[in-house]
């Protein structure tokens, strides 16, 4: 459906989208980093600029990641489909889980309605 499209359409652009744009570019800027060349207030500024931005867009694709499982459960649960629920549950199992681990706490949700 148009709805499956969009929700997956966003998780490309908000998830990995900003991990393509942002965090890949930022994590090979912070690994070519002479740390032996820099004095402390340098090193400092490189770590606070790095963190600042890779936190800020972390969260945004943090939220982004959970909007799209949690619309996605929604969209399973109106279609009363149990044997999508298990493999959506499948998939999130097996998927790389964020450091929120939001995967877990969406795999009880998908139990619950299951049961239902």
């Amino acid at each position: 459906t148009w709805l499956i499209v969009l929700v997956g359409a966003s998780y490309l652009l908000g998830v990995q989208g900003i991990t393509a744009v942002i965090h890949i570019p930022l994590n090979n800027h912070i690994q070519k980093i002479k740390i032996e060349d820099l004095n402390d207030k340098a090193l400092a500024d490189e770590r606070i600029n790095f963190e600042k931005k890779w936190n800020f867009f972390n969260n945004i694709r943090t939220f982004i990641a959970i909007s799209v499982s949690l619309l996605l459960l929604v969209q399973l649960s109106l279609q009363h489909n149990n044997y999508s629920i298990l493999m959506f549950s499948f998939v999130l199992n097996h998927a790389e889980k964020d450091e929120n681990h939001y995967a877990s706490c969406l795999e009880l949700l998908l139990l619950f309605f299951y049961l239902l």
